[in-house]
Order: C-alpha cells, then structure tokens, then sequence
C-alpha cells in the first residue's frame, strides 16, 4: 500500500534557504505521480500544528528546515502513527547528519521516497521555571542541553552573518567570553553529584552545533542517553578544548565526563538557560528532568 505525504516547509530555515522550496517540492513531485502528497509552508506560529493536524491523514510527515523544524515536526507527530522525514536545508542539520541524509534536496527526497522505517528512542525534558515564568515540557530527538551549550544557541540564533559550522563557532567564542558556569545538583540515576559546571548534554544523537560531537557514542536506538558533563573550567582552556569535542575526542579532557543514563536531574539556585534541539525553552531554569521514551518515534531513513 504506497503511503501519503506531507511536506512541512520551513520558508525561513537556513537563513532563508527554504524560501520558494515549497514550489521547487511540488515540481519535483511531479517523479512521484501517483503518491499522495501535501505541500504546507510554515507560519509564525512554527511546525507543530500544522504536524499534529496533517499526522491525521498523512502517513509520512516530512519536516523540510533545520534542526528546529525537526524538533517542532517530532513534538507534533509524538503519539501518533505517523512516521518522521526529513529534507536538510537549515543551518546545521545535525539531525540529518545522523543518519547520513543527503544536503542535495533532490537526493535527500529520493531517500525520502525509497527509504525505510525504523524507530528511534525520543527524549522527553521537563523544565519548572523560576516564579513568574511557565514550566515548559516537550520531547527532542537529538540533543537537550542546559548551559553553555544552550546559551551559544541563543547566540547562534541572533546572529545573520554565518552559516553552517561557522555560524556555530564564531557564536562559541563570543559565548565562551562572557559565559561563566554555575552550581548544579546533578543526578543521573542513582549517581549524584553537586559543583560548579559549565554544561550538560544529554545526546540521543551524537553531535549538535552544526557538528560538535558532545556525546560521540551516543545511539538513537539502544534506550539510553550519553550524557556529557563540563566542570568549571577557563574561558581559554575551553577555547583549547573546542577542537576535542569538534572531534569527539573531548572524554580525554579532566574537566569533562561522558556517562551513560536513562534519566536526569539538574537543579540550581540560579536561573539556568536550556535548549531541546538547538531550541531554547528556558532561560530561567530552576529544575530540569530528562528522560527517555525507547522506540518512541517512527523515523524515514535512506534504504
């Protein structure tokens, strides 16, 4: 039985790569005669409607951005049957990195069309906010993180000169200036510990930032989180640590951890800044719980 498709674009993803990719999709459709498609641009109001609404009718929702549409597209769909695609054209796609999807559109859509099924894990963060600010809740596919990695982010997200990785590190230098790291109270499962921290990413995928790879083995599928934990450090010993975690190889540094776990805690009496697939949800994070939901979203992936 072929399936339905529906198209969620993002207009302004890649810093506006996405502009006039609805049309480009509705004639590249045109190899596809006989599948049942929907093509929908993205408002304002983001990619999640729109993917809660189509995932009653459409058995594939594709997300057509970067990583932020992808993460509006997987919150949308959550719960549903309806299974996750996506075409890169945002600033890092680190998501699409992580299964190997192709940056030509044209590519990447026959992957799309000719790809299987599998599940993936989805982890699920819960933030209660400092007073006066609503608690936030959602699920994210790649990465959560809360502190300096959140707050480059935010930077990267203000700033319109850059693409790509560059974008990412220029915004890591002019963070690491200013940025200064904070107390925590950490669980991870039944290990705990308290200090001053500079980050902490939980990776179900292995990289984020355009291609930092905070959590080099971490695994989409096996149920678990790789987390990685930064202590206190200088803002030039984290300048020398940034080729580390470019490659992976940062586990070797004294001040940073790499653990496995299925859940999280972090708690602080200062106001802490959080993101979800690059996506910031809090900058007034007094609490954060993470956990993890195994098999939790049906993904598209190339054959």
């Amino acid at each position: 039985m072929s399936k339905s498709y529906a198209f969620i674009v993002n207009p302004a993803a890649g810093r506006g790569k996405g502009k006039g990719m609805a049309a480009r999709l509705e004639d590249m459709m045109h190899r596809y005669p006989l599948v049942k498609r929907t093509v929908e641009e993205t408002q304002d109001t983001g990619a999640m409607e729109p993917a809660r609404r189509l995932a009653k009718t459409h058995d594939v929702i594709v997300a057509v951005g970067g990583d932020g549409t992808v993460h509006e597209v997987a919150n949308g769909i959550a719960k549903t049957s309806a299974a996750l695609a996506v075409l890169p054209v945002g600033s890092g796609n680190d998501f699409a990195r992580l299964f190997g999807l192709a940056p030509n559109i044209e590519r990447a859509l026959h992957g799309v069309m000719s790809g299987m099924t599998i599940r993936i894990d989805l982890g699920r963060i819960r933030v209660q906010n400092t007073d006066g600010l609503k608690d936030h809740s959602c699920y994210f596919i790649n990465t959560a993180g809360i502190g300096l990695d959140a707050a480059i982010a935010a930077a990267s997200a203000r700033m319109k000169r850059f693409k790509g990785l560059l974008l990412y590190l220029v915004s890591t230098v002019r963070t690491l200036s200013r940025f200064r790291a904070q107390q925590y109270e950490i669980r991870l499962g039944n290990h705990r510990q308290s200090g001053k921290y500079l980050l902490v990413c939980f990776g179900n995928g292995d990289r984020e930032g355009g291609g930092f790879q905070l959590t080099p083995d971490a695994r989409p599928d096996d149920g678990a989180f790789q987390v990685c934990v930064v202590k206190e450090m200088s803002a030039s010993a984290a300048l020398r640590a940034v080729p580390l975690a470019l490659q992976g190889n940062h586990g070797r540094h004294p001040s940073v951890s790499l653990v496995t776990a299925t859940a999280g805690l972090i708690e602080s009496e200062e106001a802490m800044i959080v993101h979800a697939d690059g996506e910031i949800i809090s900058s007034g994070a007094r609490k954060v719980a993470v956990g993890i939901v195994p098999g939790g979203l049906r993904v598209i992936v190339p054959a």
